[in-house]
């Protein structure tokens, strides 16, 4: 009996074939090539891949997959579409309302703060904020209602909306249902009365209550360089029909006040 090689590598294939045969240093693999060719086996840096080297790749093959079907699992269970649309919020500052642009329901808007907010149907301005349904006793010294929604002037830079946006929303998602879960319902880039802005929804859960969104939009000030706008808002779960589509279709009509 012909004695193996030592050493792994390529030989004369003991089989006959004409070939060289990897063999491994325990045995003879099924990798064959022509006599004095340089081919290598992928992956294997001149010699076949060993058992451990197959394993991890199946294995990251199989984690990459649970990957993405865990990830399309999550989008489609969302109760809100990433955002993609110019979108309010709720705050404590602003200027007068007055008249403006049309909203969804062709009613006029407010102008805070150099932008023109359309009122949704059902909503009306009050004081320098847009509000819904009628005012209950809550946390606020001011009282609270199902909706609002208000803009807030703040410095900054155009680069930094993102960052804003996804700290106000933490915070004010808080402040407005204190000890809820909150749930990431839409995030993404948005445009705002022409500028690129940035915008974060939360589901919020209390443990009684139907609970309800808080979203932060931030964006470059049309006419102020060196200041953004941030647009809160609050809405209770049970306080528009249109749900949190009310926020997306106001947020579609923000423009550049004249």
């Amino acid at each position: 009996m012909e004695t193996p090689p030592a050493r792994p590598g390529w030989y004369p294939d003991p089989h006959g074939t004409h070939s060289e045969r990897w063999w491994d240093g325990a045995t003879w693999t099924p990798e064959v090539r022509a006599p004095g060719s340089s081919w290598f086996v992928p992956g294997g840096r001149g010699r076949p891949p060993g058992r451990a080297m197959l394993l991890a790749l199946l294995l990251g093959g199989a984690a990459l997959l649970t990957g993405l079907v865990v990830g399309i699992a999550a989008l489609s269970t969302r109760d809100d579409p990433l955002v993609r649309v110019t979108d309010s919020a709720d705050g404590e500052r602003g200027s007068t309302p007055g008249g403006g642009a049309g909203g969804p329901a062709g009613g006029a808007g407010a102008t805070l703060h150099g932008v023109v907010v359309p009122v949704p149907e059902g909503w009306r301005a009050e004081g320098p904020a847009l509000v819904t349904g009628r005012p209950r006793p809550c946390h606020d010294a001011d009282g609270c209602t199902p909706g609002r929604i208000t803009v807030t002037a703040l410095p900054g830079p155009p680069q930094a909306v993102r960052a804003r946006a996804e700290r106000d929303n933490a915070a004010a998602a808080e402040a407005a249902y204190p000890g809820a879960s909150h749930r990431l319902a839409a995030a993404g880039p948005v445009e705002a009365a022409g500028q690129k802005g940035w915008l974060v929804r939360r589901r919020c859960e209390p443990r009684e209550g139907a609970g309800g969104y808080v979203q932060s939009l931030v964006f470059p000030a049309p006419h102020a360089p060196g200041t953004l706008l941030l647009v809160r808002a609050r809405l209770d779960a049970d306080a528009d029909p249109a749900g949190p589509e009310v926020l997306d279709e106001t947020a579609e009509g923000i423009k550049a006040a004249k």
